[in-house]
């Protein structure tokens, strides 16, 4: 309990010092008198972040890396292993080429047709890839476009031989692209958890929640990875994921 406040000369010392220390080193110490790091009220300092627009927009891409891609880079660079033999890989095969030990061949997914796409369309729609062709699938970012997610999942599921690795992706807390750019779905875990587990079935999925207040706030704003301190980015709040990664493995024959 708080006793009452000081008077006297002392308290007079004690106030004008305090006055005369930095703005910034007050708020500190008014922080550690309080507990916890929680700022009174109407004490907060929003800084650079007091404003309705984002730092910068489509995630920061023109500053650095984005948040989201500090996840995802992460997660598939644990999982070079996987990327093996021959894989398939959405857009571009650039993770493939980065992080895959072993490959022999990339095939490339896309929704429309071009010149290095192997497989152009909707990845929602049945019969799109080969049966038990590829030995590894990365699929970073792209369920939110479909609008038949459950399809992709068994359809994925399909093309991978037994024993083949799904290294998938997810966004949670993210901006929406600008326009009608096909922007469908918002994932949480528990969607992505009943997705793949009807499919690929809970013992042989593994999936990673990834960020955390400071991480969301980061990537709303278009903050990118060259701004901070990345130890921030490290810790796991279920309450505040970016990004949810997926590792799925199909049964065995």
């Amino acid at each position: 309990m708080q006793g009452p406040p000081q008077t006297g000369p002392r308290a007079l010392l004690s106030g004008m010092l305090r006055q005369a220390l930095p703005a910034s080193l007050r708020l500190r110490l008014r922080k550690w008198r309080l507990g916890l790091g929680v700022p009174p009220v109407g004490g907060v300092d929003f800084g650079d972040l007091a404003r309705t627009t984002p730092i910068a927009p489509h995630y920061g891409y023109l500053r650095g890396g984005a948040v989201d891609r500090y996840y995802i880079e992460g997660f598939l660079a644990r999982r070079g292993a996987d990327i093996r033999g021959r894989v398939l890989e959405v857009a571009t095969a650039i993770y493939a080429r980065a992080y895959g030990q072993g490959v022999s061949q990339v095939d490339e997914l896309d929704s429309i047709p071009g010149p290095n796409v192997a497989f152009a369309g909707d990845i929602g729609t049945e019969g799109l890839l080969p049966s038990d062709a590829f030995d590894s699938i990365v699929f970073t970012q792209t369920l939110q476009y479909v609008f038949e997610p459950a399809v992709a999942v068994a359809q994925l599921y399909r093309a991978l031989k037994p024993g083949g690795v799904l290294l998938a992706t997810i966004p949670v807390i993210t901006p929406l692209e600008p326009g009608d750019n096909g922007w469908l779905w918002t994932f949480t875990p528990k969607v992505a958890r009943r997705l793949f587990h009807a499919t690929f079935g809970a013992e042989n999925c593994s999936i990673e929640i990834h960020g955390n207040v400071f991480a969301a706030t980061c990537y709303l704003h278009g903050i990118v990875v060259e701004d901070i301190d990345t130890k921030m980015l490290e810790p796991v709040d279920e309450c505040y994921p970016v990004t949810i990664a997926i590792r799925a493995v199909k049964r065995a024959a």
